[in-house]
């Protein structure tokens, strides 16, 4: 069983002493060193180098007041911290990995100490490989089966907000400042509506403003450990092992939410198609878990989280979809109309 560090504070945690046991080698020199806004969290965290004499780590500073993310999931128990702490993760599968190493009390938010994975993460930058995509496809199901059946997670976020936080009410009831994050989605909502055929964008509209109708059609499917943000950019691949980092959305819901997400952040990057890779999925967690999985819940289960995927994905197509180079553009038209033709037999659930 790993040891889960807990600090009263970040000068606490960042101590040589404290480095030192908690890296298992001797450290005697530390130094925190800002990486600019560019490297920080899209959400509003803060990400700084933790440079020290035994090597790179990382530090991520949440909090509610700038995090746009913990302030509309709901975050009131600095999640990302906690599904470390109480150990959750250490039933991750051999193929998953994380890459949390400490926590600690940083005022009224959290600071989170992380392993340096840069490489792995660049290892699926541009193209991914079939290697790349079927160990990713492969871990996914291998950490959804470990999770089967998951009790309910007091500090986990649950699925309304898994598909509310992107909505136009989401950010527009936000009390937080306001960040890129509310810009870009009233814009990209507005622009998923124009594309939309009108019976669809008014369903679809209002399920991302309410998602309870989805929610209850998902219920009383079987539940497991969602990462619920596992796009390219979150992956990384160290040898045989899958990386996931950043579990800020992290909670109990339907497998079909991470390999939905999977296939939509990797859009034309993806060496299959999404059938082919959805298929995948649906393979490797039969294999996992045998009679366990009902072929009438899987069905519902994969329309269900095509239709999630439409939701959470589509005003980013939408956005592409108006872009000026032509490519880009028509790129993001087709992947409209698929996510709006992917999304009508879990229209058809509700």
């Amino acid at each position: 069983m790993a040891e889960h560090w807990v600090f009263e504070s970040v000068a606490a945690m960042l101590a040589p002493e404290a480095l030192s046991a908690i890296l298992g080698r001797s450290v005697a020199a530390v130094r925190e060193e800002p990486l600019g806004p560019q490297e920080s969290a899209y959400s509003g965290s803060a990400i700084t180098a933790i440079e020290t004499d035994a090597g790179r780590l990382f530090l991520k500073r949440v909090s509610r007041r700038w995090d746009y993310f913990m302030r509309v999931s709901d975050d009131r128990h600095g999640r990302e911290a906690a599904i470390w702490a109480d150990g959750l993760l250490d039933r991750l599968p051999p193929e998953m990995a994380h890459v949390y190493l400490a926590v600690a009390r940083d005022g009224d938010g959290w600071a989170i100490l992380m392993r340096d994975v840069g490489p792995a993460l660049t290892a699926i930058n541009g193209p991914i490989s079939l290697t790349h995509h079927e160990r990713i496809v492969m871990a996914l199901a291998a950490t959804h089966a470990a999770y089967w059946d998951l009790a309910p997670i007091d500090y986990g976020c649950d699925p309304w907000h898994h598909y509310h936080v992107v909505s136009p009410d989401a950010a527009l009831r936000d009390t937080g400042p306001r960040g890129p994050m509310h810009a870009i989605i009233s814009d990209g909502w507005e622009r998923l509506v124009s594309l939309l055929d009108p019976g669809i964008a008014s369903q679809v509209l209002g399920l991302a403003n309410d998602p309870t109708p989805l929610v209850t059609a998902l219920a009383p499917l079987p539940q497991t450990l969602t990462h619920a943000d596992a796009r390219p950019a979150n992956i990384g691949i160290d040898g045989e092992t899958v990386v996931l980092i950043d579990w800020a959305l992290a909670g109990r819901d339907v497998a079909g939410l991470d390999i939905v997400w999977y296939v939509a952040g990797a859009g034309s990057r993806c060496p299959t198609s999404r059938e082919d890779a959805l298929a995948l999925y649906e393979r490797e967690l039969a294999a996992r878990l045998g009679p366990r999985l009902d072929q009438c819940d899987w069905a519902a289960i994969r329309d269900l989280s095509l239709l999630g995927g439409l939701l959470r994905h589509g005003w980013i197509a939408a956005r592409v979809a108006y872009q000026s180079n032509p490519a880009q553009r028509d790129a993001g038209r087709a992947d409209v109309a698929w996510w709006q033709e992917a999304a009508r037999a879990g229209l058809g659930r509700i």
